[in-house]
């Protein structure tokens, strides 16, 4: 009987290992767009410096994702408690990078799941280096 308590036992907490599991969430331009409107978030555009400078979300920060010592070194600055707004051209890098920022700690992470390019075709603003 004994045996029988501790192999279910075993069972439920492999089955309930999965329940607090945290992932980010893919959100459309919209609830993207009102995500960011508040003041507690974080933006990250995790394109090259070049795509960046080609046009970005205003107040958006740089973290390279294809280049991991400048991607770490610049999300080693962000709260991991306050949320993460992430992006890239597609939403396939800042997809990836997403994953990441979760499996390191970063509480609440969102993408915008089709990227730049989505948020462009919306006809939403987006900020050129000849702007400034």
């Amino acid at each position: 009987m004994y045996n029988k308590l501790i192999v279910l036992f075993v069972l439920v907490m492999i089955a309930c290992s999965g329940v607090n599991a945290q992932s980010y969430e893919n959100l459309t331009v919209t609830k993207f767009e009102k995500g960011i409107s508040g003041k507690r978030h974080q933006l990250v555009d995790v394109r090259t410096p070049k795509e960046y400078a080609l046009g970005h979300l205003e107040a958006a920060s740089l973290a390279d994702w294809k280049d991991s010592t400048v991607f770490v070194t610049q999300i080693g600055v962000l709260d991991k408690s306050r949320p993460v707004y992430i992006y890239c051209r597609s939403g396939n890098r800042s997809s990836k990078a997403a994953s990441w920022l979760i499996e390191h700690g970063f509480k609440i992470v969102y993408n915008l799941q089709d990227g730049i390019i989505g948020w462009e075709q919306s006809g939403r603003k987006i900020v050129k280096a000849d702007d400034k």
